[in-house]
């Protein structure tokens, strides 16, 4: 079995902004972000990581930034991590999506398993298949290794909700705040457990 530990990346403006929908929008790192990318950098030095992976987008590899030189890795950018396409909904908030696009937002509450996401975006279904393949690489790479992922918030909280074999709209119920760290032991034959949701690294001064 292979540990992952599958990371949010830390606050970005959007994220402060009534949470606008990011998706595959590369927005920056707020502040806050950098102060939570050195706490996780700290926490994760503990966690003897053979590797360090990121989404290619800018607030994921910024985030995975502060851990490789806490660790001397390389980040190697994949993008079956990236966040899921939102379509027509990236830089708006839920309130504007419920009143601008009401028959999508319907669809994809009632059943995002094969609903695009903003009419144009990503299905669930498309997003566990591509998320779960990169886990099986990982773990034909990397097997029995630690291994860090900086990933984003809908994208980790839908392949979770798979794991767990929960209905994929209910990824909702899964709260995952910025940094906050999901460890799983996988296996290339597609075993996947969950040992940790949501962990969240002290502020840097408090660890």
């Amino acid at each position: 079995m292979t540990r992952l530990y599958l990371i949010r990346h830390g606050e970005t403006e959007w994220n402060r902004a009534n949470n606008r929908f990011c998706g595959r929008s590369d927005v920056e790192l707020s502040e806050e972000g950098k102060r939570q990318g050195e706490a996780l950098a700290c926490w994760l030095e503990t966690k003897n990581l053979d590797a360090l992976y990121a989404s290619p987008l800018k607030r994921a590899v910024d985030t995975a930034a502060f851990v490789a030189r806490k660790t001397g890795l390389e980040i190697r950018r994949e993008s079956g991590f990236s966040e899921i396409d939102f379509g027509m909904w990236e830089g708006l908030v839920q309130s504007q999506i419920e009143h601008n696009y009401p028959e999508d937002w319907r669809k994809w509450f009632v059943r995002p398993d094969d609903a695009r996401a903003g009419g144009t975006g990503e299905t669930a279904s498309q997003v566990v298949r591509r998320y779960g393949a990169c886990v099986r690489e990982l773990c034909v790479r990397h097997p029995h290794a630690n291994v860090a992922v900086v990933s984003h918030s809908t994208a980790i909280r839908i392949f979770l909700a798979s794991v767990l074999n929960m209905p994929l709209r209910a990824y909702r119920t899964l709260v995952l705040h910025n940094t906050g760290v999901c460890a799983v032991e996988a296996s290339a034959e597609g075993t996947c457990k969950l040992l940790l949701f949501n962990g969240k690294p002290e502020p840097v001064g408090t660890i």
